[in-house]
C-alpha cells in the first residue's frame, strides 16, 4: 500500500527482510535506569512467528531509496473469553527511526494496512508500553487521527529476580494436564489462553496439588544492556552474591534470562512454585515474572530481593470496535 506522496509504502516482511529487521532493532534501546535493546537473533521474522500460531510483520518502506523506515508485529494467539473462541492480535515490535518520527500519517498507515490484513482473522488486540518510554505513551494514546484508540487495562509490573536458591530442593511433578492451566487462568480474569498457540511449547511446567508454573529460556528473544544510570551503575559492579539481587549484565553483553509464570490462588503454594522457577533457573542472570499490578501475585514477588520494570496494558481498538476485556487481567510475562 503506497501513501499519498507515492514515496513510501507499508507490505508485509519476508524472509529477505530480515537484515533490515536486524538493523531497526539493534538501534532502538528502551528503559530507564536500565537502558535495553530487544534483539530477535538470527531471524526477527522467524522470532515473532514462534510466539504464534501465526504472526505478520509490517514495514515502512521508503520507495525511493529501498531503506525500511518502521516496523510493527502482529502476533495472533487462540483464546476463549466469555466462553467463546477468539483470536487475540499482540501488537508488539513497534519501532520508528529516528528520521521518522515525526510523520505521523505514516504511522496511521501502518495501523490501518495492520487492521485490514488482520480484520478476518483477529478479533481483538492487545498491546504493552513501558512506562518510562513516555514518548509512545504520547504517540500512541494521544488520540491523534489516524491512529486507533487505546483503551487503558491497567499497570503491568515485570519483576526480575535473581536465581538459585540454597540446596537443590524438591522438584514439583511435571505438567500433564491442559485442563488444569485453563482452569487456573480462567479463575484469574476469564480468559482461556491456547498454550500451543503462544509459543509455550518448550516451556518446563512445574505443577503442585493448588497450583501450576512454568518456566521459559526463550532463545529466539534476547536483551542487550546498553547502559546503566543512578544507583543502578554502581549496583551493576556488586557481586550480586553480596546484595541478594539479580546478576546484572556488563553493557555491551546479551542478559542471560528466562521467563516465568505463577498460577495458583494459595500465596504458600505460589511461593514453593516461585522457589522452584528459581531453582530451575539456576546459572542464569535473572527469571522474569510479570503480573497487573493489583494481582496479589505482585505483594509476593515483591517480597524478593528484585529489580522493576513497569508497564501498561491497553486493548487496541480500531474504528468500529468496543472493549471486549472486562474485569482483572492475568497475562504472562513471555506473552509480550
Amino acid at each position: 500500500m503506497s501513501g499519498p506522496s507515492r514515496r513510501f509504502a507499508v507490505r508485509l516482511a519476508g524472509a529477505s527482510d530480515d537484515p533490515a529487521l536486524r538493523e531497526i532493532l539493534a538501534e532502538d534501546g528502551f528503559g530507564g535506569r536500565i537502558r535495553v535493546c530487544a534483539l530477535r537473533e538470527p531471524s526477527p521474522l522467524a522470532s515473532f512467528q514462534r510466539e504464534g500460531h501465526e504472526a505478520l510483520v509490517f514495514l515502512l518502506e521508503d520507495l525511493e531509496d529501498g531503506r525500511v523506515l518502521g516496523m510493527g508485529g502482529v502476533v495472533c494467539r487462540d483464546i476463549a473469553l466469555g466462553g467463546k473462541r477468539r483470536t487475540l492480535g499482540y501488537l508488539c515490535g513497534l519501532r520508528i527511526r529516528a528520521e521518522a518520527r515525526g510523520q505521523f500519517r505514516r504511522l496511521g498507515e501502518v495501523y490501518r494496512e495492520l487492521r485490514r490484513l488482520t480484520a478476518d482473522r483477529v478479533d481483538l488486540y492487545l498491546s504493552a508500553i513501558l512506562a518510562e518510554n513516555p514518548r509512545a505513551l504520547r504517540l500512541l494514546t494521544g488520540a491523534r487521527a489516524g491512529l486507533p484508540r487505546y483503551h487503558p487495562l491497567g499497570g503491568y509490573l515485570t519483576f526480575f529476580l535473581p536465581t538459585g536458591g540454597r540446596g537443590p530442593g524438591p522438584s514439583l511433578k511435571g505438567w500433564s494436564d491442559p485442563s488444569l492451566y485453563e482452569a487456573l487462568r480462567s479463575r484469574m480474569d476469564g480468559m482461556r489462553w491456547e498454550p500451543r498457540s503462544c509459543g509455550l511449547e518448550e516451556a518446563c511446567w512445574v505443577q503442585t496439588d493448588g497450583g501450576l508454573g512454568y518456566l521459559v529460556v526463550p532463545g529466539h528473544k534476547q536483551y542487550r544492556v546498553l547502559s546503566y544510570g543512578g544507583w543502578m551503575r554502581l549496583a551493576s559492579w556488586i557481586p550480586p552474591w553480596l546484595t541478594g539481587y539479580p546478576r546484572l549484565p556488563r553493557p555491551g553483553h546479551l542478559a542471560r534470562y528466562a521467563t516465568g509464570a505463577i498460577f495458583s490462588p494459595d500465596p504458600d503454594q505460589a511461593r514453593r512454585i516461585l522457589r522452584e522457577l528459581r531453582r530451575r533457573a539456576r546459572g542464569l542472570d535473572f527469571l522474569m515474572i510479570g503480573c497487573m499490578q493489583d494481582d496479589p501475585l505482585a505483594r509476593l514477588l515483591a517480597e524478593e530481593r528484585h529489580v522493576l520494570y513497569r508497564s501498561r496494558l491497553f486493548e487496541v481498538l480500531f474504528p468500529g470496535m468496543e472493549p471486549q476485556i472486562q474485569g482483572p487481567l492475568q497475562v504472562e510475562v513471555a506473552l509480550l
